[in-house]
């Protein structure tokens, strides 16, 4: 990808997260997660105890990214 596109990536997500509510309404059953760090084979030992998407729902509460090797298969 180019620069510019990459910005325009980056000001096209910050648009969406923005316009996404502060507060969100799920519905149970409902799996909560936090702290992947980039370690993909966490994620999938994750849904291989709790489903796979879209028969299972998750809510993940953020780090993603940053220490893990595969930080770009996670997401």
């Amino acid at each position: 990808m180019s620069e510019n596109e990459i910005r325009a990536l980056c000001h096209k997500s910050r648009d969406i997260f923005l316009s996404q509510p502060i507060l969100l309404e799920l519905e149970a059953p409902l799996k909560i997660c936090g702290d992947i760090h980039g370690q993909y084979n966490d994620l999938l030992r994750l849904f291989e105890y709790g489903g796979f998407p879209p028969e299972a729902n998750y809510l993940f509460l953020g780090d993603y990214v940053d220490r893990g090797k595969q930080s770009l298969e996670v997401l």
